[in-house]
């Protein structure tokens, strides 16, 4: 608990007292007020209506309620006292037994900024019937004491007026009108669990660490006592609001965003952006040991939690011990609300999106973007028919604003209306207004200046918000892999891979309010760039479609985030290529999410199902097997990552491939020789789809030695095209290639489809190459390996590292997977 000295100013014919300066709170026990004679106070319920801020004077004979504090009661606390002003007395309550009690929040996420104030009218316990009321404010940044003040009134009209100002002046809105919805740059009035902030916030809290730091060793690690409780009331607060579920908090020099719905903790200040998992465990619970789970929401805490064990092997005839039942989400194959929908207090669990006779949703995402000559438009519109669940009352909600921007309070607007007909009307029009075209239209044509709708997958919109939860019987099988397996599946279909990836061809799904890219729609965005790709081929001075102007359309296809940055036209090769990459992961992404989508975890009740880490594994066909770090084959690896490397990267594991169907279809080369093992990397998001596909020739690849599958005699060389993953994991591949005879080139030549006649692929020859291979055999074919550091080959080339390609996707066999620390 935090305590400290406040400034105390006097109003109304003051007592006398002392007045100390203003400093900041300190952390110091809380002074504990002798117990009260108990009455019982009304339970406190979620406030649906607006509520006088009635007063009884303190010359009244009415009997005034007052909060509880010190004490623990059955029912509900009504205000308690901030245990960090040292005061002893009670939270005013009026008439309808609401407290003068407010905690206020204002938060702006692009900035990382995260204040509260609190504010409460306090009537002091100084041993008399009619003691001194008091107006106690604290302020500063979350997860700091702040800074307070105590103002003194002998009057409560003046007590209350004073109240009301204040609380007017940080939100907008007066104290009556507090459950009216937020005004934009102002304060949220937020509610409180009382019976929470009354016991102190006491549950643990602990992050995860794997990473070495501080020398300490993999596992979990609890919360100092005062990040515990600062943890716990925040997540407090987001269980009882909504969309207060990432927060900013200060602690010393660092800034963290703690996300409360994946469970974990960033550190925005620092710059490796350090991630931790943590989890919470109230009062009794009991968790295992075992590293976090790839999960999107909180882990659940129950008084007997049952740990999901190790897996061992058994004989074939002992049936295997299910785990005790989790909780299972509910099918996401419904449309959304929006999660900032504010009306009238009510949450966008109240609303439920609103279809026609065919189950065509009323509901529809727009993009525009303008990048020619020196326009900077980046915009999005949404509109849907939501319907009140309990009133049945209908309306058009409205959004728009720039792609990448947060929400602002005039960016948005509730039309009610009385019948779904009326509704209709309203958004078939404002359909036509932004778009040109009407709603419902067999087709749809494209207009100058107008919006165009943008095709949404609303499986993965869905995923960035809570999933709501329900009971099943289903009871999940102890996973069949080996612990280092399964922790590599966990990650490699995790929604924190997916994001991350996103996030690097600026589609972070927390900056765009359109959510991600349906299949249909990334191929439309396809399209686009290969209409870019012609005009770059064949540059014409007749007037058609420029660059500016199809890279404008091409933004509006698949809605990027570049804050205020004006989106860059795509007028070169090399951007280009970015970008059909970009949708060539994505695609491989989609494929990853379908085998997903396929594993339910909604499963029928009273079912016994295989662990879902088991039937990620299987859909991947491919086998997975831990390299004995022993082994010959193992130490050789390990020799040529560590003679061919870059900077500090560390090799973590190495695992055998057999993808299905890859071995038969290489013995097509059997009769090439010079087998070479050679590193691919790839992004992370990928490392599935490749697994499932193997190394694929994409329909629009290319580059510096044309359209074929690159592979590299040096670790430095592919680890540049990974990407980093949490405490910067990434993954690479070692695939043996039959490269035969190959055709050696020194300058670049992006025109190659295949090898030269007389060749079986191209060695683009670097000026560095590795001083030496070494043989080895798998499965009775010599592959050779690089085993020392690389030298200089005095040749002239435009290439730095050896480059092999071939242009063939049976000339490849996948034969390890390798986990690196960069």
């Amino acid at each position: 608990m935090m305590s400290g000295s406040v400034r105390r100013s006097t109003r109304a014919k003051p007592k006398p007292k002392a007045e100390p300066e203003p400093v900041v709170a300190k952390k110091v026990p809380a002074k504990k007020a002798a117990p009260k004679t108990k009455t019982k106070a009304a339970p406190q319920t979620p406030r649906n209506q607006k509520r006088a801020a009635k007063f009884i004077p303190k010359n009244s004979t009415k009997k005034r309620k007052t909060g509880l504090k010190g004490t623990v009661n059955s029912t509900q606390a009504l205000g308690v006292v901030d245990p960090a002003s040292n005061l002893s007395g009670d939270i005013a309550v009026d008439d309808n037994g609401e407290p003068y009690d407010a905690m206020l929040v204002f938060i702006e996420a692009t900035s990382n900024t995260d204040k509260y104030f609190v504010l409460q009218l306090i009537e002091l316990d100084d041993g008399t019937d009619d003691g001194d009321i008091v107006i106690y404010t604290r302020w500063g940044r979350t997860g700091t004491a702040g800074s307070a003040l105590v103002e003194s009134f002998t009057d409560f009209e003046e007590a209350i007026k004073s109240y009301d100002a204040k609380f007017k002046s940080k939100t907008g809105l007066s104290w009556a009108d507090r459950e009216d919805p937020p005004i934009a740059s102002k304060y949220y009035y937020i509610h409180q669990n009382f019976d929470a902030k009354l016991q102190g916030y006491n549950v643990m809290w602990q992050y995860w660490v794997d990473d070495g730091i501080d020398g300490k060793s993999t596992g979990w690690y609890n919360y100092d006592p005062q990040g515990a409780t600062n943890t716990e009331q925040l997540y407090s607060e987001a269980i009882m609001n909504s969309n207060f579920n990432l927060r900013s908090v200060s602690s010393g020099m660092w800034v963290y965003a703690v996300d409360f719905i994946r469970m974990k903790q960033t550190n925005v200040v620092h710059p490796n952006h350090t991630s931790r998992h943590i989890r919470r465990l109230p009062p009794g619970a009991s968790l295992d040991k075992l590293p976090p789970q790839h999960t999107r929401t909180a882990p659940v805490c129950t008084q007997k939690a049952t740990p999901v064990k190790k897996s061992v092997k058994k004989p074939k005839s002992a049936k295997p011990e299910p785990v005790t039942p989790k909780l299972a989400a509910s099918a996401r194959n419904i449309r959304q609300v929006d999660v900032d929908v504010v009306v009238a207090g009510k949450t966008p669990a109240d609303f439920k999106v609103v279809s026609d006779d065919d189950g065509e949703y009323y509901d529809s995402v727009m993009n525009q973007c303008d990048i020619t000559g020196s326009t900077n438009s980046n915009k999005y519109y949404k509109v849907s028919i939501y319907k009140h669940k309990k009133s049945g009352q209908y309306g058009v909600w409205t959004r728009w604003g720039r792609v990448g921007e947060a929400l602002k309070g005039n960016t948005s607007k509730w039309f009610p209306e009385t019948t779904l007909e009326d509704a209709v009307v309203t958004f078939s029009k404002k359909y036509k207004d932004k778009t040109g075209n009407a709603w419902g239209a067999d087709e749809f044509k494209p207009k100058f200046g107008k919006y165009q709708p943008v095709e949404i997958d609303t499986n993965k919109t869905a995923e960035n918000t809570p999933m709501k939860t329900e009971h099943s019987d289903i009871e999940y099988m102890p996973s069949i892999l080996d612990a280092k397996t399964l922790d590599l599946v966990q990650t490699l279909f995790s929604s924190d891979v997916r994001n991350a990836a996103l996030d690097e061809f600026n589609l972070d799904l927390k900056k765009l309010p359109l959510g991600v890219p349906s299949q249909q729609q990334i191929q439309r965005g396809v399209d686009v760039l290969q209409r870019i790709s012609d005009r770059l081929a064949k540059p014409s001075k007749k007037a058609g479609e420029s660059l500016a102007e199809l890279s404008s359309l091409f933004y509006t296809t698949i809605p990027h985030s570049f804050g205020r940055s004006r989106p860059p036209v795509i007028d070169t090769a090399v951007k280009l290529q970015e970008r059909f990459d970009m949708c060539d992961i994505l695609s491989d992404m989609y494929e990853t999410q379908q085998n997903m989508d396929k594993i339910s975890v909604n499963q029928p009740t009273k079912k016994i199902v295989p662990h879902p880490a088991d039937q990620h594994y299987l859909s991947l066909k491919a086998d997975l097997k831990p390299l004995d770090s022993n082994s010959n084959v193992y130490r050789a690896i390990q020799k040529y990552f560590d003679v061919t490397k870059s900077g500090n990267s560390q090799l973590l594991d190495v695992w055998t491939v057999d993808r299905e169907g890859e071995g038969s279809r290489y013995k097509a080369f059997d009769a090439l020789d010079n087998r070479r093992l050679l590193w691919h990397g790839t992004n992370l998001a990928v490392v599935a789809p490749i697994l499932t596909n193997g190394l694929r020739i994409m329909p629009h690849s290319g580059g510096r030695v044309g359209k074929g599958i690159y592979l590299a005699a040096e670790n430095s060389k592919s680890r540049s095209y990974t990407s980093a993953y949490g405490s910067k994991y990434a993954c690479m591949f070692l695939a043996e290639a039959a490269l035969g005879t190959p055709h050696e080139i020194t300058k670049d030549d992006s025109s190659l489809r295949a090898a030269p006649a007389g060749s079986d692929s191209v060695h683009a020859v670097g000026r560095m190459t590795p001083g030496s291979w070494k043989p080895i055999t798998l499965e009775k074919k010599q592959v050779t390996v690089p085993q020392s550091a690389p030298k200089d080959t005095k040749v002239d080339s435009s290439f730095y590292q050896d480059e092999f390609l071939v242009y063939s996707e049976s000339q490849v066999r996948t034969r390890y997977l390798i986990t690196l620390k960069l």
